[in-house]
């Protein structure tokens, strides 16, 4: 795995010499999740696209544990749930809410407190809406949405059930004392997949409808247990559009990312990696700083979020000479609440880091 260059330690050791009282660096990162933040290295895209997580700790040098093969693990593995990569990632391709429990990413996350974690992302409950083929199979969520299949008594009970899960999931994490930040479900409507696979936009949107509550119910949880709440969903939808009105493209740096594009390499303009659902480089590094946002403005890590420049750089793509993304959809800011419990700061109120730059922040 590729680690980060000199001069990004050193710009990532001063940031955190000048951390405000209120603030606290991150030690050490843990995550639960999914495919989305399980490393690319272990689903075969790591030859030419990274995760968010693998971009914060090669580009931002933050610390998330060895790797199993720098740990001296035998076989180079950790085993299941985390095969290869490192050691507080507990993100497992293909888990959802109730398999992340089975699998124990909770309590295996709860328990890097000895190694020194101090801060942890939750991003669990993409797969409790999954979709799957062949599409009039409907054992696979979205597609007994998507067709109908569902009635409205089975809906609200898959909700409670993956609502009930995620606090399952994060309750260790808080009698561990980390720093907790959790986030909904993208909607996979707008992946080229299910757009081909699922072509009509009217049923799709009763699937985002069934989404769309669930990120209330998250954000509502996020609420009650103090903690920092990241609305993918709606950055989703800001992103790529609509299912009935979708984006083409996506202005980065002012290069024109192809939102219905797939590819198997890096240099890309594609949106998406060879299997049309999982986010490409550039996208990743966008959902990074939107995590950045919630760790850094509402949880005070300080870790200076990718400029536009870097996100493009981070697949081999040159800047276009001007940054775009806010124009586009606004200040990423936006997308991210805190919810502190009485007495304690409230890092949205003024960016307590020192490294805000305006399209995270919408500051001049």
């Amino acid at each position: 795995m590729r680690r980060p260059s000199g001069v990004l330690a050193i710009a990532v050791l001063a940031a955190s010499l000048a951390l405000p009282a209120s603030a606290q660096s991150i030690d050490r990162l843990g995550a639960i999740g999914d495919s989305l933040t399980d490393e690319y290295d272990d689903q075969n895209f790591g030859a030419y696209a990274r995760s968010w997580l693998e971009l914060l700790v090669e580009q931002r040098g933050v610390e998330v544990g060895p790797t199993a093969a720098q740990a001296g693990q035998p076989g180079g593995t950790w085993g299941e749930p985390r095969r290869t990569g490192y050691q507080d990632n507990w993100a497992r391709s293909s888990a959802d809410t109730d398999t992340a429990i089975a699998q124990g990413q909770h309590t295996g996350l709860a328990g890097g407190i000895v190694r020194g974690v101090t801060h942890a992302v939750v991003f669990i409950g993409n797969n409790d809406f999954r979709p799957g083929y062949p599409p009039n199979d409907n054992g696979y969520p979205y597609n007994a949405i998507y067709n109908g299949a569902w009635t409205p008594q089975q809906i609200e009970a898959h909700l409670d059930d993956s609502i009930a899960d995620l606090g399952t999931l994060i309750t260790p994490l808080e009698n561990s004392s980390y720093r907790i930040a959790v986030a909904n479900a993208i909607d996979f409507g707008s992946t080229p997949a299910v757009e081909l696979l699922f072509p009509d936009a009217i049923n799709r949107d009763r699937v985002t409808a069934v989404l769309a509550e669930f990120s209330n119910r998250v954000r509502q949880l996020a609420e009650d247990r103090n903690l920092a709440f990241v609305d993918l969903f709606a950055f989703g939808k800001a992103a790529f559009g609509t299912n009935t009105v979708p984006r083409a493209s996506l202005l980065v740096g002012n290069v024109a990312i192809n939102l219905n594009g797939i590819a198997g390499q890096s240099g890309t303009m594609a949106a998406f990696v060879e299997d049309g659902i999982h986010p490409h480089t550039v996208a990743q590094g966008i959902i990074a700083n939107l995590w950045l946002a919630a760790l850094d403005q509402h949880l005070g890590a300080c870790v200076p979020p990718f400029s536009e420049a870097e996100l493009l750089a981070h697949n081999g793509l040159a800047w276009g000479g001007s940054d775009t993304l806010v124009a586009e959809i606004g200040p990423l800011g936006r997308f991210v609440e805190s919810f502190p419990a009485p007495g304690e700061p409230l890092f949205a109120d003024g960016f307590e880091c020192g490294s805000a730059v305006a399209w995270i922040t919408g500051a001049s």
